[in-house]
């Protein structure tokens, strides 16, 4: 179990002191940067409930790269841009009064680690040489090529290099057939224009508010115009 630091305890790796973080090892850094700690905004983490920590920190540290900040139950690991919260099975706590926390059963999908990577041949021979079994060889599905690993608790991670971005006018063209199928169901979502639609020197943020003003245009004329047939 994770153990807070006490009065005679100050060297004490992977705890908590007054709010500093001690290392695991002398290797590692203590600075909260190194932390999903945020000073404003939001850090992302994943917490993986898995039944052996040990055994899941030795896949992820030694297979797969990522870096050990705190040892023990949970054990929390700075995975490339991310981080991996390791967990025990339990049962509830005070506050998931009727969660019970268990390691997938392997069979149904309902969550998975998507790692997007420059070269994923290269990783997948590096990963499988280390000992990763993956579910098939990459696998080309024209915008991606991606293949599938299990972790020793049968988390499912998908490993996956993007080839090819759609372009905005797909995008567009599969936004208006929402709009043309049930334009009050249409969701509201960022259109970006292509650059050459842009000033020299505009913002990102100008673009996304361009895109957005002009697809909420063309969804309130489409609602208004159902909302006339329906009357």
């Amino acid at each position: 179990m994770r153990r807070t630091v006490g009065p005679d305890e100050g060297d004490q790796p992977g705890t908590c002191d007054g709010g500093r973080i001690r290392p695991v090892n002398e290797h590692a850094s203590s600075s909260t940067d190194e932390w999903p700690i945020p000073r404003e905004g939001i850090a992302v983490t994943h917490l993986l409930i898995v039944r052996d920590v040990a055994r899941s920190r030795h896949f992820y540290v030694d297979i797969l790269g990522a870096r050990a900040l705190m040892e023990g139950s949970p054990t929390i690991l700075r995975f490339y841009n991310s981080w991996l919260v390791l967990a025990e099975e339990g049962g509830p706590t005070d506050d998931k009064p009727e969660v019970v926390a268990a390691a997938p059963d392997g069979r149904t999908l309902t969550s998975a680690l998507n790692l997007r990577v420059a070269d994923v041949f290269a990783l997948y021979e590096r990963w499988r040489a280390l000992g990763a079994t993956f579910l098939t060889p990459p696998k080309d599905h024209v915008a991606e090529i991606r293949c599938y690993l299990r972790d020793p608790d049968g988390h499912l991670i998908e490993v996956g290099q993007t080839v090819q971005r759609p372009r905005t006018s797909d995008v567009e063209r599969r936004n208006m057939a929402s709009l043309q199928s049930d334009p009050r169901q249409a969701p509201l979502v960022t259109v970006r224009p292509a650059s050459h639609e842009m000033a020299p020197g505009a913002r990102n943020d100008q673009r996304s508010t361009l895109g957005v003003r002009r697809f909420a245009h063309v969804r309130h004329a489409a609602v208004n115009a159902a909302e006339r047939s329906d009357g």
